[in-house]
């Protein structure tokens, strides 16, 4: 996949352009044209459908823009700051959950949490896991300070 960096302003302008078509131009229906004026017009309110998608998908495989293979999401994407970081709910809640795993959490809050969500004390226990995981990954994709 290349790295839109790398392209020139002349594609990156073609390639706006044509998702901008995609997503907004509409063909009008005869019946609705005053006098036949205009054929296309740009609509913003233009409902889109899995055409849609596909189109833009394609748009982005002539450029050179979908990957081949599974990549990271962070491959081409500047570092984040911890600015950027603390204002990240997605971050701070798997942060958070992480912490309070890391710290345990008493029998009694467990067992008040398992009532209050309608969970077992394995689904918790999963969702802990899931949060630590990804603390982890989020610490390797972000800066600290900044």
């Amino acid at each position: 996949m290349k790295d839109p960096r790398n392209l020139s302003k002349e594609q990156l302008v073609r390639i706006v352009c044509a998702i901008r078509d995609h997503l907004y131009l509409k063909t009008v229906d005869w019946d609705e044209l005053p006098e036949l004026i205009a054929v296309k017009q740009y609509d913003p309110e233009t409902e889109w459908n899995a055409t849609t998608t596909d189109d833009i998908a394609n748009v982005l495989f002539d450029y050179g823009l979908v990957p081949r293979k599974v990549l990271p999401v962070t491959a081409g994407y500047p570092k984040r700051t911890s600015s950027q970081i603390w204002k990240d709910d997605d971050i701070q809640f798997a942060r958070l959950l992480d912490e309070i795993r890391a710290h345990g959490v008493p029998t009694n809050m467990m067992s008040d949490i398992e009532s209050s969500m309608s969970l077992e004390a394995h689904q918790i226990e999963e969702l802990f896991a899931r949060a630590t995981k990804r603390w982890e990954q989020i610490k390797k994709e972000c800066v600290k300070g900044g």
